[in-house]
């Protein structure tokens, strides 16, 4: 009995212990869920957005989903529970929208008199600057509740549609009556509500303003108001069409709101079919020709269809993403083990790169190529052998391998070799191949860059452009080798920069930077996107110009991947080892004060950022019997770099005379033409 009784106690005991337990973790989920929420709502509250029809997802009569609706839907699903508020407005122009928005004020245009009852009062709208506003055209987009001098009420127009009608003001409750001067502010709903939310701007179809500087002038005064509340944080959407001169629009726009800035027309024009799936049609491929929206995608002269508002809001998503607005409260791995990774993967990376072997440079080869002024092109063979160098022979890697060359950098011109879908030309491409297997196949790391095209203009104009083309060949090149392993490494953007500017050669701009990095990061995506072994493939990329000055270095822009090594070309010093002039002697500090400035340069740049460096190009002319001289420079030059584990590749362009002779190995004999220099590099 009394042993029975015990037992009921344990068994008691037990159960309230458990049951503790049970409400403990319950409340602790409760506690973190709450906190959770706490903290989304504080980083991430939601998004408004602010627009016309567009916005509202008008399709002429169709029923449709706006593009606020895929990106709830894309948000939810991989980020968090958020909101997105849709304050489209249809047939609405610019300033109405800001005003709509808070950016502006909308302002009684004559005096008037609020009744002391519920009655209506007519009045005309109108901005502090003497724009006319119509708001309210066919609906209302969070307009109201509205108030005029403390009174609240509704505001309606009296024809619907029509942007010269007049309104009428009907106050809520009854009180006592109120005279209004002209210009006394009337505030919509819209102007204070979601204010912590961060603001999309997507204006400009309907018109409302005088030149793009207005515009800008305008959206500015709608994204001051805003993002004082979040943390700086917008997005503003280019018009597609509507407005002449749309290029020069784009410039403006991304030289004012940089990465801020999402150039639509670019997008659905570059990738729209593609992302909605839909195979092109002979006017879709016009279309994107000439960077407009595909007419599959639209349906009519303005509105999208119901696929091209899905697409929409995955292009706002996609540009929401890479803006990192997600990350703080992406669902997957904390922010530390992240870093933790990239950290790890890029002492990885530096070991690789310390440990590659020096290199050459197989120049003027397969990078020739010909201003195209309308006359007759070669074959796409024979741009090879264009600018005198014989065609790369089995026999010249056997030269290289033998005499200990155990990496080669193969400079590779691709745009003039695009048909009209920009699809490398096959032939071109099986070529390329061809030349890479003849030193992979024989063990060697091969270094394969994208290197005279023209796409490597760093500048706002044509930037979407050069951005899509990056992409499209980068994507082809990564397919052709996706089986190959670490012996192959890819360089993205040979000495990208503003051609033809007075900036072209000196250490960047705010411009250069912002479209630099945009270049970089589609050449990283395009190759890691293709798969196989371009997911862990080793990837060099660099600064403006490919340049190694130290502001050039601390400006570059190192996207968020661990497996990247960093280019420098440095010919230094420039009147030495470029034009041949005068001797260079170790002793002398003037002739070493570059080398070591570089030098210098590297290692900080590495200390800061963890990425290793390599000197894809370094080279001096032999020019004026320099050959002591230069070899001289060159065991100074490689024993500051071997101090810091820089590997370097020398420029071999295959002249062994003229001013630009930097060859030290014959294409066609495979005789050595520099025993000093070849030695320093590879004995």
């Amino acid at each position: 009995m009394y042993r029975k009784r015990r037992l009921r106690v344990k068994f008691l005991i037990l159960f309230l212990i458990l049951l503790l337990i049970t409400l403990g973790i319950l409340f602790s989920l409760r506690v973190v869920s709450g906190l959770k929420r706490m903290r989304l709502d504080y980083v991430l509250p939601g998004f408004v957005c602010f627009g016309d029809s567009l916005t509202a997802g008008f399709i002429a009569d169709a029923p449709s989903s706006p593009y606020t609706d895929t990106l709830e839907e894309l948000i939810d699903t991989n980020v968090a529970d958020t909101e997105v508020i849709n304050y489209g407005a249809s047939g609405e122009d610019s300033a109405t929208i800001i005003a709509r928005g808070g950016g502006m004020d909308f302002c009684v245009s004559e005096n008037i008199v609020i009744p002391a009852g519920v009655e209506g009062v007519e009045l005309e709208l109108g901005s502090k600057d003497g724009r006319r506003l119509f708001p309210l055209l066919y609906n209302e987009a969070g307009f109201n509740p509205c108030s005029i001098a403390g009174v609240e009420g509704e505001l309606k127009i009296k024809e619907v549609g029509n942007k010269k009608s007049t309104y009428i003001f009907t106050r809520s409750e009854p009180g006592t009556s109120i005279n209004v001067s002209a210009g006394e502010r009337l505030i919509p709903h819209s102007a204070g509500s979601y204010m912590d939310h961060i603001p999309i701007i997507f204006v400009g179809t309907n018109g409302g303003f005088k030149d793009f500087e207005d515009l800008v002038r305008q959206e500015d005064l709608l994204i001051k108001y805003r993002t004082a509340h979040t943390n700086g944080k917008y997005l503003v959407v280019g018009m597609y069409n509507g407005n002449e001169g749309l290029d020069e629009y784009d410039r403006i726009m991304y030289e004012h709101y940089k990465e801020h800035y999402l150039s639509l027309r670019s997008y659905l024009a570059y990738y729209g079919m593609e992302k909605a799936g839909l195979l092109e049609k002979e006017e879709d491929i016009y279309s994107f020709k000439t960077r407009k929206v595909p007419p599959s995608l639209l349906s009519d002269s303005v509105h999208l269809t119901d696929v091209g508002y899905r697409v929409l809001g995955e292009i706002i998503y996609e540009k929401l993403d890479d803006l990192g607005y997600f990350d703080e409260i992406r669902k997957g791995d904390p922010a530390d083990m992240a870093f933790d990774r990239l950290s790890g993967e890029r002492e990885k990376t530096s070991k690789f790169a310390e440990e590659l072997p020096n290199g050459i440079n197989i120049g003027n080869s397969l990078d020739c190529y010909i201003e195209e002024d309308g006359g007759d092109k070669p074959g796409d063979l024979e741009y090879e052998i264009l600018w005198g160098n014989p065609y790369i022979s089995e026999n010249y890697m056997d030269q290289l391998y033998e005499e200990g060359v155990w990496c080669v950098r193969i400079p590779v011109t691709w745009d003039r070799h695009l048909d009209d879908f920009n699809n490398i030309n096959p032939a071109w491409l099986s070529r390329v191949k061809q030349v890479v297997d003849l030193a992979f196949d024989r063990e060697m790391y091969v270094i394969l860059d994208m290197h005279h095209d023209r796409i490597l203009y760093t500048g706002y104009e044509g930037l979407d452009e050069n951005v899509y083309l990056i992409k499209k060949i980068w994507s082809q090149i990564a397919a052709q080798f996706k089986n190959y392993d670490e012996h192959l490494i890819f360089e993205g953007l040979n000495e990208p920069r503003l051609f033809g500017t007075d900036e072209e050669w000196k250490e960047g701009t705010d411009e250069s930077i912002f479209c630099l990095s945009k270049m970089n990061r589609a050449f990283i995506d395009a190759v890691r996107n293709v798969g196989g072994m371009n997911e862990d493939r080793y990837l060099i990329i660099g600064g403006y110009r490919t340049g190694h000055t130290g502001k050039i270095l601390s400006d570059m822009i190192i996207p968020d991947d661990g497996r990247l090594i960093m280019a420098v070309h440095a010919y230094v010093p420039y009147e030495f080892t470029q034009l041949g002039e005068g001797g260079w002697s170790a002793s002398d500090k003037n002739d070493t004060k570059e080398i070591d400035e570089l030098s210098d340069n590297i290692a900080a740049f590495t200390e800061r950022t963890g990425v290793k460096v390599m000197i894809t190009e370094f080279g001096c002319v032999n020019k004026n019997g320099n050959e002591k001289y230069r070899a001289d420079w060159c065991r100074y030059y490689l024993d500051r770099m071997n101090a810091i584990g820089v590997k370097c590749l020398w420029w071999d362009n295959g002249k062994k005379s003229g001013p630009d002779a930097y060859s030290i190995i014959d294409r066609n004999t495979g005789e050595i033409t520099d025993t000093g220099v070849f030695d320093m590099l590879f004995r």
